[in-house]
């Protein structure tokens, strides 16, 4: 594709150093096509997004912007610095400004081009003002004569270099129809320009900075300006697809998938039906828009899902990815292995804070060795953050940093661009983090075209409310037929006059696995580890799984999850979502009902069993739920709850749940005061969070230093949880051969038993390994032993 004369004068030049000692260093020319051709493929899978934008091209800016973006790095100390020969110490875009004079670019484009360019590694006010080891290259109340980085950037230039770079320019229109095969109305090329790069940068810099202003109105009176939302729309999209472009291409070339397009495909690749399917997915399959599913459990929610997904895109003629979002690490990783078995593993990109180490171990047990092993992973995770996979598994955290200005946050907006998010179980977080949710999926669905789905076996009518406030236009929920619902009795309940801990608990449960699979499930570690305990003593078949386990060994136990005869898993919550296991019969400690029915949702999930299955509830110890044995739920709560199970009881039902009782039930376990107090908690969050972060969120990485400090901060608070190694385990880190696998020896615990712990004195910190060591006992069958509860 290039001249002769354009190889010699550009061959040279480097857009990275070589990724290894043996490897080849990437040319800028081949860098720029890549991007150029990654460009197009995000231009075509937003075909009908991009083109409703009005008063701007915007796909041609896009290409512009990505065959300009590296024009500096032709600059011979940055080219030494690659070359492992000094530091440059300056910024490469900042350069790549002074080339758009070489272009006729409509005043109206040209503002955004400018930005497209220079901001795709650092934000306005780093390059402005001048922030960490980046110095300040511009300010319009300075001659640029004045600003001495320009002086330094633009000194020393190859002429022949830059007469590459004119020719790239003069022969763009062709360079972007054969690298993409898209077709735009190109800028007309300037071949001579009366102004030096020092000023065409400065220029650019004026450009940029109309666009940049312009995205803030200040209102008298009011606590926050008002943005501008076409304006601060096209800012998403320009910064965010340039980034994707930029780290897509630099990691590797990949289609990017555009998924199933219609129901038809779905049905097909789950190979069912229409005629076989239920009502309440026939109904789902034809809802459009923002949707409510409430199914119980084993009722294939996740197909209903898809379905309605199906639609979605049917109907708006859109590639928007699919994202299902989880509470859970396990149920992420069920959730994705299913969908890879069904439209295969490529289509899925699995992203929670433990994903890297999650795809370490698939390699591991396919016998990659360690270092192939984490190489691989680290490339696989990079593309599942890059957009590539139309479904994505994720946790809402994915989509709650982007308000808080985690880096890259452009690129994680743009991806929900038209998308189809499944919120499953919504129910399962604290009233903060649901109000995030609720104001992400709305902001999401108000700016970005999003479309939500809000799924779950249960949901309290007090949420319900929440979220048709916030959705006017949502639909009434979807939800099986009453009279089908009473069909399904899958589950007879009892009340058990002894405590989870109590000697005759590991008689019955003996007793229940001679020849059935036992599901016992508790509310908090150090019960479900004295549990386990005692019932090895009687039983041989004993797994034992919570949330203190380092990954290794959860990754281990999460094997071992298959019901037989004989077989008892002793759980606590990280059972309740998304799992897909049958057991034959089920112990459990007082819950809300809504953790109650998830419980219940692993035991005779598909009712398959002649009868209806027995599942037990345990009482409080001495008959009172007190404020401690109640945690982590609160105690008024569990009261009401066991008083609904006894009212039930008391009934003429036989025992037997049949599910088209579960709302009303649902809504009665709710004291009044509760309910009020959750509603108010959860209007109040949403309000706050709403104002001081969905209404402020801008592009262009306008947040001062200060303000990213103080958004770091807050998005760290939002986790009540930390990493440690256990003392044990320590000898065995420092023989690790990389970080990921000491990454899998460390367990979760909260803040508040780290200082407990601290207080004891039982936690130091090694300075080699990077992470506190805790004095605690830690077993692989056990997990980590605390001195004391958790908060």
């Amino acid at each position: 594709m290039l001249d002769k004369g354009l190889k010699q004068s550009l061959g040279d030049i480097w857009a990275k150093s070589p990724p290894g000692p043996d490897e080849t260093a990437a040319s800028l020319v081949d860098h720029i096509f890549a991007v150029l051709a990654q460009m197009g493929d995000y231009i075509r899978l937003y075909e009908e997004e991009l083109r409703s934008v009005k008063h701007i091209d915007l796909p041609r800016v896009l290409l512009y912007a990505a065959l300009l973006h590296d024009f500096g790095k032709i600059h011979p100390r940055f080219q030494q610095q690659l070359r492992g020969y000094c530091r440059f110490g300056l910024r490469h875009e900042v350069l790549s400004l002074a080339f758009l004079q070489y272009l006729d670019i409509p005043p109206f484009e040209r503002g955004y081009l400018a930005a497209a360019i220079v901001l795709h590694h650092k934000g306005w006010r780093t390059l402005t003002v001048g922030e960490g080891s980046t110095v300040a290259y511009y300010n319009r109340y300075v001659p640029v004569d004045a600003i001495a980085p320009l002086a330094e950037l633009t000194a020393d230039l190859s002429q022949d270099k830059i007469g590459g770079l004119k020719r790239l320019l003069a022969d763009s229109a062709n360079i972007i129809k054969n690298v993409t095969g898209l077709t735009i109305k190109p800028y007309d090329y300037k071949p001579t320009s009366a102004i030096d790069l020092r000023t065409a940068i400065y220029q650019s810099f004026q450009d940029a900075e109309t666009i940049v202003l312009q995205l803030k109105k200040q209102n008298r009176g009011h606590r926050h300006a008002a943005i501008d939302w076409p304006k601060a729309y096209i800012g998403f999209l320009l910064r965010g697809l340039m980034i994707a472009a930029d780290h897509l291409a630099s990691a590797a070339k990949v289609d990017l998938q555009t998924g199933f397009s219609n129901v038809e495909e779905v049905l097909t690749a789950l190979n069912i039906k229409l005629d076989n399917l239920w009502e309440h997915q026939r109904l789902l399959a034809k809802t459009e828009g923002n949707a409510i599913l409430i199914a119980p459990t084993g009722t294939g929610k996740t197909e209903s899902a898809l379905l309605w997904a199906a639609l979605q895109r049917d109907k708006n003629k859109t590639c928007g990815r699919v994202f299902f979002l989880l509470p859970y690490r396990a149920s992420m990783q069920a959730m994705a292995a299913r969908l890879g078995m069904v439209f295969g593993k490529d289509a899925v990109a699995i992203i929670h804070g433990k994903s890297l180490i999650y795809l370490y171990e698939k390699l591991l047990d396919q016998e990659y060795s360690p270092a192939n092993a984490l190489v691989t992973a680290k490339q696989q995770e990079a593309l599942n953050r890059l957009n590539v996979a139309f479904l994505r598994v994720c946790s809402p955290y994915q989509l709650i940093k982007s308000f808080f200005a985690q880096k890259g946050y452009e690129t994680i907006i743009c991806s929900a661009l038209s998308a189809q998010l499944v919120f499953d179980e919504i129910h399962a977080y604290d009233p903060k983090i649901t109000a995030m949710l609720l104001v992400a999926a709305q902001f999401l669905c108000e700016r970005f075209n999003a479309r939500v789905l809000f799924m779950s076996a249960t949901l309290p009518s007090h949420l319900l409310q929440s979220i048709q406030k916030m959705f006017p236009s949502i639909r009434a929920p979807v939800k099986p037929a009453v009279d089908w619902l009473k069909q399904v009795k899958r589950h007879r309940i009892s009340r058990l006059p002894f405590a989870s801990l109590s000697p005759e608990t590991v008689q019955h449960i003996k007793a229940a696995a001679k020849n059935k699979s036992v599901l016992a499930v508790v509310n908090r570690v150090d019960r479900a580890i004295r549990l386990a305990n005692m019932l090895r003593k009687e039983i041989s078949d004993v797994v034992l799984l919570h949330s203190r386990f380092n990954a290794r060994d959860r990754s281990r136990k999460e094997k071992q999850l298959a019901p037989k005869p004989g077989h008892v898993l002793v759980a606590t919550q990280v059972v309740e979502v998304s799992l897909d296991i049958d057991y034959d019969i089920g112990f459990f400690e007082p819950a809300p009902l809504e953790a109650l029915l998830q419980r219940m949702g692993r035991v005779n999930r598909h009712g398959k069993q002649v009868h209806p299955a027995d599942v037990y509830i345990f009482s409080p110890p001495e008959g009172n739920v007190t404020d401690d044995w109640a945690k982590p739920y609160d105690a008024e709560h569990l009261s009401q709850v066991l008083q609904v199970i006894n009212d039930f009881l008391g009934s003429s039902h036989c025992r037997i749940w049949d599910e088209s009782m579960t709302q009303s039930l649902l809504d009665s376990s709710y004291p009044e005061t509760l309910k009020r107090k959750l509603a108010d908690e959860l209007d109040r969050a949403v309000y706050e969070f709403d104002q001081s972060f969905a209404q402020q969120l801008l592009p262009y990485g306008l947040q001062s230093a200060d303000t990213l400090k103080e958004l770091q901060a807050q998005w760290d608070r939002l986790f009540n949880g930390v990493e440690v190694l256990p003392e044990s385990l320590v000898s065995e880190a420092y023989s690790c051969s990389n970080y990921l696998e000491v990454a899998q020896l460390l367990v979760p615990i909260s803040i508040g038993q780290l200082r407990r712990l601290q207080t004891l004195g039982k936690v130091y910190y090694d300075n080699t390994l990077k992470v506190s060591i805790v004095q605690s006992d830690y077993t692989a069958d056990l997990g980590l032993t605390l001195d004391a509860e958790p908060d």
